[in-house]
């Protein structure tokens, strides 16, 4: 086995604004592993800034080291990702396309390219008439499922803009918010969610901080508005650490980062923990080129979803990689390419 590793910076179209601060460029490392008989295949790790335990300086060369353990030994299952979610899923994905000898690491009717996956039309952090101007473009695109984020910007403003886009589209659209634990149990009970659940919000992301598992219980059990876990997932858990977390704090829902919660090996294990307390999930995307996404996509359409994901956001790079994806609709499709 031969491993090679290679940076690319990502540069956004324009600046995104993230729960972390503004973002102009992304790196990524490709991660390609090639066997005896010539087969390849690639993934990607690409941690994000102030969410990924493994973000830093040093992840080039932690990952020259786990290169050389797999080139050693050619089994995933020996090599340590603890806090290394974004590179156990760029290993995966890469060993995945290896062994099958092709980019096709599934065999779903969205791998064979028959059909789409549903997704929500993200509308990114901004100025509220720029939020507008975005959701009535992603509605004339044909999306039916919106996503706003929400916290970062003044209160009121926010909900005067979740009220203008009801009565804008009315029940024609799901609104979904993301508060990347913006709020507080108290503010979230008394302020937020009296105006989420009188405009039919379908749901929200983690609404308060993950130290806080009091007050994400308390949201969980008190909110008539679906609460859905999202940054308390990061990093590699062992399945007895899962349980707890949700047998704790008893969400709606969970979300599923592969880059952030473990890669796929680890999505796959929240998702037998969650279906054993019938508790819902979706997949969600985390700012990966169509590499990532590719494989996000694939694995995705196998874990049995009917309402949006959250994928689609590898199409905000002005130098991504063209791996064959593109929307139509409100669902992200692939038309598989020869390009490794």
């Amino acid at each position: 086995m031969k491993v090679s590793i290679t940076p690319y910076k990502l540069i956004f179209n324009e600046r995104v604004f993230t729960s972390r601060g503004s973002l102009d460029d992304h790196t990524a490392f490709y991660i390609k592993i090639t066997d005896e008989n010539g087969n390849s295949g690639m993934g990607e790790c690409a941690p994000l800034y102030g969410l990924s335990p493994e973000y830093g300086d040093g992840l080039y060369d932690i990952l020259k080291t786990k290169a050389a353990e797999y080139e050693r030994h050619g089994d995933l299952s020996k090599i340590d990702f603890t806090n290394l979610s974004s590179a156990r899923f760029a290993f995966e994905c890469a060993e995945m396309q290896m062994r099958r000898g092709s980019e096709r690491i599934f065999d779903t009717p969205f791998c064979k390219g028959k059909d789409g996956i549903r997704i929500n039309g993200l509308i990114w952090m901004g100025e509220i008439d720029v939020m507008l101007r975005r959701a009535k473009e992603k509605y004339d695109m044909g999306f039916r499922c919106l996503k706003f984020k929400i916290g970062s910007k003044d209160f009121n403003k926010e909900m005067d803009l979740l009220k203008a886009i009801r009565a804008e589209f009315g029940n024609s659209i799901t609104m979904r918010v993301d508060a990347n634990c913006a709020y507080t149990s108290d503010f979230y009970l008394n302020e937020v969610e009296p105006i989420l659940h009188s405009l039919d919000i379908h749901s929200i992301e983690q609404p308060v901080k993950v130290a806080d598992i009091a007050g994400l219980t308390r949201c969980c059990s008190e909110s008539r508005v679906d609460v859905a876990l999202d940054e308390s997932l990061i990093g590699t858990k062992r399945a007895d650490e899962m349980a707890e977390l949700l047998d704790t704090v008893k969400p709606q829902y969970i979300i599923l980062k592969p880059t952030l919660c473990g890669g796929l090996t680890g999505a796959n294990e929240w998702i037998k923990t969650a279906k054993e307390r019938g508790i819902g999930y979706w997949a969600t995307s985390a700012l990966e080129s169509n590499v990532g996404l590719l494989a996000i996509s694939q694995w995705s359409s196998t874990i049995n979803v009917d309402i949006p994901q959250g994928l689609g956001t590898g199409m905000i790079y002005s130098n991504n990689i063209d791996k064959g994806l593109y929307i139509e609709g409100e669902k992200i499709w692939w038309k598989e390419t020869t390009a490794k």
